[in-house]
């Protein structure tokens, strides 16, 4: 064996192993490491947007977090790509939409609607307002999908109250997480 098989041989190695223990930043609703900084990103927010579970076909397209807002989004095999935008923020316009029933249950959440495609359903924005923060969900199908889609991928997104991420980053992991229902951030 030369030295440059070798060589390669074990970039090859270094290369396959750093694939297999690639963490992501999906914003899942386990109190990993993205939900925490989603919560840091807004501190007023008493409510922090996450991924319940993936419907089948959707995969997540990347995450950008910085002081005053958080946003992330989905890709679909049938929507398109960047299908879905949700963005974390301290506050939203809710100006030029309907407002919607909220699920039982979420009686501190007030939900809107924008629809920019009337006819076909196929893009708009949905709105989740709670104490301290907004999220808006923007939704953009490719233009043959199936406005279902818009049920399918509401119905995997969730707010994780920050209480129970507070309770839940002290017990399990000794950590503390500062902001609304927290100790004031430095």
């Amino acid at each position: 064996m030369t030295a440059r098989v070798v060589l390669m041989t074990a970039a090859l190695g270094v290369v396959l192993c750093s694939c297999a223990t690639t963490r992501t930043n999906e914003v899942l609703c386990d109190a990993g490491d993205s939900l925490i900084i989603s919560a840091q990103a807004v501190t007023s927010a008493t409510m922090i947007p996450c991924i319940a579970v993936f419907p089948t076909g959707w995969t997540y397209g990347g995450l950008r977090a910085e002081s005053g807002s958080v946003r992330f989004w989905m890709d679909s095999d049938r929507g398109g790509v960047h299908a879905v935008e949700v963005d974390l923020s301290p506050d939203c316009d809710t100006s030029g939409t309907t407002e919607l029933d909220v699920a039982p249950g979420s009686a501190d959440v007030r939900r809107f609607a924008r629809t920019t495609d009337e006819e076909a359903g196929r893009s708009g924005e949905r709105l989740y307002v709670f104490d301290g923060g907004c999220v808006t969900m923007r939704y953009d199908f490719a233009e043959d999908s199936d406005p279902e889609l818009l049920d399918e991928v509401e119905g995997s997104l969730t707010l994780v109250p920050r209480t129970v991420l507070v309770s839940t980053l002290a017990e399990d992991r000794n950590l503390i997480l500062c902001g609304a229902g927290a100790p004031d951030c430095p």
